[in-house]
């Protein structure tokens, strides 16, 4: 494998200049073609086109009383509901006694561990293992009944 390597550099650096001019040559017929295709191509900048009609936007003065004209409206559909629940969090399975031989952090280092993720992460809360779950949302009422 060494000795195609080295065969390789040998041609290449015995041919150099044949591999340069190729590249050169064909870099400039490069920049020919794209100079002779790009001068043919002409913007149309300042033609106006009669077919579109231009956009109108209202004033903000007026787009603001629309809006308030909607939403009196539309103010007795909306509705809002909140709601309220107590989640009773079931007792963990598989949890290690403190003091057991399998116990790796001795005991109280790993409650204090097991008190802050059961807290935080689903376990037992701090009022005895019920949570408070609160919702919040918005709704519109489409129909009287």
């Amino acid at each position: 494998m060494d000795l195609r390597a080295s065969a390789f550099w040998v041609r290449f650096k015995a041919k150099r200049w044949a591999y340069t001019f190729t590249i050169l040559a064909t870099l400039a017929v490069g920049i020919l073609v794209g100079t002779v295709v790009s001068s043919g191509v002409k913007g149309k900048e300042g033609q106006k086109s009669s077919d579109a009609t231009p956009l109108t936007i209202p004033d903000a003065k007026q787009l603001s009383n629309a809006f308030t004209q909607i939403s009196k409206q539309l103010e007795p559909s909306v509705v809002n509901i909140n709601t309220e629940s107590t989640i009773k969090s079931p007792r963990r399975r598989g949890r290690i006694p403190q003091g057991d031989p399998g116990d790796q952090g001795g005991g109280d280092d790993n409650n204090g561990f097991q008190d802050f993720f059961d807290k935080f992460f689903g376990g037992q809360g701090a009022d005895g293992g019920n949570m408070r779950e609160r919702s919040l949302g918005s709704g519109v009422i489409v129909d009287r009944n």
